[in-house]
């Protein structure tokens, strides 16, 4: 096996092993900026590389991962893969009986694509890598561009192209000479349990600490990207020992302020982290390559912080997932009306419908303002709707899970292979300057969150409960984003509303409610971003006259040319915080498309 450690200026992170399949069986890894460093240990005439951290019992211990590896390999045992946690991909390399077995965690926390012929096997953590290596320009599916646009991430193993996969969660992907297969070693259980919230709010609260004794048991220098809401806030209270905190922010607003008394009530350093006006403009190239034209550019928010954060920290922390899986974040609800207005009051909404139709058709990180379908040509329209509904279906199928409910079908849509969650950007830009690790990317907790039933989340309740039980004093201090305490309840929240509003109405003063200031967001509005960053007005443009994208055959080019033309004229921009019915969202997903397929090699 020959190893490389590569050197060139990108920024990005790369992992590239290319296994040839011919009478020498030759093996050769490259690899640049990957953090952690990969791992390496020869034993019983095996290398072993490891990815991320595996945890063994209740301690991050590569050595003692490769004695379980290779009492697998002895008995033959699925039992004892799913005794390995947190977050991991690992390689065994026998090279006397011509085998390969690459292993991955329940989470596909590392994307892992591949690429494979009888000639040879390639794996890389970077779409883009092999986009280009093995120029698959030339195989594009158009179909998984158009799937990629609706729901701004692609499902199951599809890419971009027509012959390389994604490597699927709890894998076991054995290469044995010319042949290969796949197995899985392990399926999420949806028994749900009859706790109460305040049960479950107990037993999240002390898997949350477990998870972070367990990924912080090689005594790392813990850094915290702390934001003004309630993920990462929950996170910080569950710290015994308080980690540095960052917070990213335009200026010193609301946001960095929320963030700085958090951490000072939990005695926490704190460092504010600076985001440029033309934030997005700087970061698209990286951004678009880094996430192999398959994640929107604009997730990319932590790029470039390399000399601001690796002084005080080695590894990095955030709330990413927390949302998703705890606070009820894409609960189907319907919500209470008062004086002709919404409340804050959630009331859930079962899903009476095929659950399949129902997350095509309403989950919300789909493309939104704009329906996807009125730009496809109309020899596609039909064919490709239908085609969302099958490669949808084809996960339920091939997960081969007892279903309890119609919700879990949908939620497993949500949460198969959480690399591929729309948002996964936020990850992989950390880890182009210091090693991160996901806290809810725990077996325990992930197995937590497959019992809650879905009534307990909405509202925020369970995460609600949680934070009270973590921490009193956090939970009492504003969120940023509703400007309302972080534990208030539904009830709470709407009758400071209610009182608001009449006091306001009192006074001739009609607002409903206060809101925050979207200047002031961390992630602006994607409206907002095209109308003072020019150079995505310049990208869209660029895009809307895509030869790449007319190549497709799959777009009305005139129509996205003209709808393009019309968002980007001043005289057309009416934006208001009650409705933002332009076109930022498309324009940002065909800018990813257009600049991963117009890349110069």
């Amino acid at each position: 096996m020959k190893i490389i450690k590569t050197m060139n200026d990108d920024g990005l992170f790369h992992f590239y092993l290319t296994i040839i399949n011919k009478e020498e069986f030759t093996i050769k890894l490259e690899y640049e900026n990957y953090h952690p460093e990969p791992f390496f240990l020869q034993k019983d005439q095996r290398i072993f590389c490891i990815l991320g951290n595996p945890i063994i019992g209740n301690k991050i211990d590569k050595h003692l991962t490769v004695e379980k590896l290779l009492e697998f390999e002895r008995n033959n045992d699925l039992n004892i893969l799913q005794k390995i946690n947190g977050e991991f991909t690992i390689f065994i390399i026998d090279n006397q009986n011509r085998k390969v077995q690459i292993i991955n965690d329940r989470f596909a926390s590392i994307p892992i694509y591949y690429f494979s012929t009888a000639e040879k096997h390639i794996f890389s953590v970077s779409y883009n890598d092999l986009w280009v290596k093995e120029n698959l320009a030339t195989v594009i599916e158009p179909y998984n561009v158009f799937e990629f646009m609706w729901f701004h991430k692609l499902l199951g193993n599809k890419t971009l192209d027509k012959i390389s996969k994604f490597l699927t969660p709890a894998s076991v992907f054995s290469i044995v000479g010319n042949s290969s297969s796949i197995i899985n070693y392990w399926k999420p259980s949806f028994q749900k349990s009859n706790n109460s919230v305040k049960e479950f709010a107990y037993l999240l609260a002390g898997a949350i600490k477990n998870s972070i004794i367990l990924k912080t048991s090689d005594n790392p220098r813990a850094g915290l990207f702390l934001s003004g809401g309630i993920d990462s806030r929950t996170m910080l209270s569950a710290f015994e020992q308080p980690p540095v905190c960052f917070t990213i922010a335009v200026t010193r607003n609301i946001e960095f302020q929320v963030a700085k008394k958090i951490a000072k009530i939990k005695r926490a350093n704190h460092h504010y982290l600076h985001l440029p006006d033309n934030k997005y403009s700087l970061i698209l190239d990286k951004s678009v390559k880094l996430g192999g034209g398959m994640y929107a550019y604009d997730h990319a928010i932590f790029l470039d912080y390399k000399d601001e954060v690796t002084p005080y920290a080695d590894v990095a922390f955030h709330g990413h997932g927390f949302d998703y899986m705890f606070q009820g974040m894409y609960v189907p609800v319907t919500y209470y009306h008062l004086f002709g207005k919404r409340t804050h009051i959630p009331k859930y909404k079962p899903i009476m419908t095929d659950p399949v139709k129902f997350f095509i058709n309403n989950i919300p990180f789909r493309l939104k303002h704009v329906n996807l379908l009125d730009y496809l040509l109309l020899k596609n329209k039909d064919d490709y709707y239908e085609m969302l509904y099958s490669s949808a279906t084809d996960v339920i199928t091939e997960s081969g899970i007892e279903f309890q409910s119609k919700y879990d079908i949908y939620e497993y849509l949500i949460t198969h292979a959480l690399s591929r969650h729309y948002s996964n950007s936020n990850i992989t830009s950390l880890m182009t300057y210091i090693e991160q690790r996901t806290l809810t990317f725990e077996n325990r907790l992930f197995d937590l969150f497959h019992q809650i039933p879905p009534q307990l989340k909405i509202g925020g309740k369970l995460a609600r409960e949680t934070l009270k039980i973590l921490n009193k004093d956090l939970g009492n201090v504003i969120s940023a984003n509703t400007r309302y305490r972080a534990v208030s309840s539904p009830i709470e929240k709407t009758f400071i509303w209610v009182w608001d509003y009449l006091w306001r109405k009192s006074r001739k003063a009609m607002k409903n409610e206060i809101l925050v200031n979207e200047n002031e967001r961390t992630w602006p509005l994607r409206d907002d971003a095209f109308q003072y960053e020019k150079n995505l007005q310049v990208a869209a443009i660029k895009a809307a006259s895509s030869h790449m994208l007319e190549e497709l055959d799959i777009f009305n080019m005139v129509k996205i040319k003209t709808d393009v033309d019309n968002w980007l004229n001043p005289e057309n921009k009416k934006l208001n915080s009650e409705q933002n019915t332009l076109g930022g969202a498309f324009m940002t997903t065909i800018i990813t498309v257009n600049e991963f397929l117009s890349q110069d090699f």
